[in-house]
């Protein structure tokens, strides 16, 4: 029990009442995540996308595609979005992270494919490679959402070992049954020969366990 003195005016009143201080740390805590993650989603989607209106004319086109990246729900099964740009396929995918993050308090990591692979690159320090841990935290997250997948630049000597970082990513996450939810304008032909040495169709391979092929025309 907690002594609550309250002025109000010139007259002071003292009341006795039960105070639960840790629901009160609960509710702000939860408050305080929220902000975090509103905070997230604003700083990592373009302006543009901030916004999302199903209803918009040239999205009719890929109605039944976007209607099923908005209805998905949290499983071990993501969705790999693929075809050209302006389909709708990036808008629908930020408005679905926008409501697992905003409105269901879902743990997602976002990542442009060039960020990512740019961050990547920046753990090969000294000849070292360092890139493990980056890959391990990555390949943790319970959602992973990575934009435009085969639009980053990647030094053509490190092609290859960038691609089987990446496939190391997806690998972790297949054993967590953890889902992956990307965009890519790139075909299915296209990601498998993209990689100089054997790992392309493996690497398709994982993204189709990870993820749903939804293809907008």
């Amino acid at each position: 029990m907690k002594t609550i003195t309250e002025i109000i005016g010139s007259t002071t009143i003292t009341t006795t009442a039960a105070i639960d201080l840790d629901q009160r740390g609960r509710e702000f805590n939860k408050q305080a995540m929220a902000n975090h993650r509103d905070s997230y989603f604003i700083s990592n989607c373009p302006k543009d996308y901030l916004e999302f209106d199903v209803e918009y004319s040239s999205l009719q086109t890929n109605r039944k595609q976007i209607e099923e990246i908005l209805n998905w729900k949290e499983n071990p099964v993501g969705i790999l979005a693929t075809g050209s740009t302006g389909t709708g396929k990036t808008r629908a995918m930020f408005a679905l992270c926008k409501r697992l993050l905003r409105d269901e308090g879902k743990e997602v990591a976002i990542w442009p494919a060039k960020d990512f692979f740019y961050q990547l690159e920046s753990y090969v320090k000294y000849g070292h490679d360092e890139a493990g841990e980056f890959i391990k935290r990555l390949a943790n997250k319970k959602i992973l959402f990575i934009d435009d997948y085969g639009q980053e630049s990647v030094l053509a000597n490190k092609q290859d070992w960038a691609t089987g970082w990446f496939f190391r990513l997806l690998d972790i996450r297949v054993g967590n049954r953890f889902p992956l939810l990307m965009t890519t304008n790139l075909t299915a032909e296209q990601i498998t020969f993209r990689s100089q040495n054997t790992t392309g169709a493996p690497l398709l391979r994982r993204l189709i366990e990870l993820s749903k092929p939804i293809k907008f025309i």
